[in-house]
């Protein structure tokens, strides 16, 4: 799946990111930062904080800590890749631990130095880990609908 995330509001001026995640192995390959562009290029998923005149998904301020948690859980899985082109957008060093909430999740706190690319990178990790739960439960889904219609499975 290709993805172009598109990002403004945060330090530096607003950019482009490329990435690739290849769902046969799960690991999500960060290519380059380009300028900001509002076009879809090639056959893209666009996942973008500004209104734009396409784009599949809305990345806002209320998924960052989600965002934060797919990006830290790809790194601790090395499953993630971001190449030299894209070196400047990896928000590591820019998040901080703020502790854990009501709900037993880690809490973060962003620099405020944090740049477009580097939300780019949180909201590409977002999308990817979103993606990944909706196809297992169509997945379900279907053996559900298998089961249901007679369909045998051997455990």
């Amino acid at each position: 799946m290709k993805i172009q995330a598109t990002i403004s509001g945060y330090a530096n001026k607003p950019c482009t990111v490329y990435a690739y995640f290849d769902k046969a192995s799960g690991v999500l390959v960060v290519s380059k930062e380009v300028d900001f562009r509002v076009d879809r290029f090639s056959d893209c998923v666009i996942i973008s904080n500004t209104e734009l005149p396409e784009r599949e998904s809305f990345f806002t301020p209320d998924r960052f800590n989600d965002g934060i948690n797919s990006f830290f859980q790809m790194v601790s899985e090395d499953k993630i890749d971001i190449q030299d082109a894209a070196s400047r957008c990896n928000p590591k060093n820019q998040i901080e631990s703020d502790g854990i909430n009501e709900m037993g999740k880690r809490v973060f706190r962003l620099s405020t130095e944090i740049t477009n690319g580097q939300i780019a990178v949180i909201a590409i990790a977002w999308y990817v880990s979103q993606a990944q739960t909706i196809e297992k439960v169509l997945n379900f889904q279907d053996r559900l609908l298998e089961l249901s219609t007679g369909s045998i499975y051997s455990i």
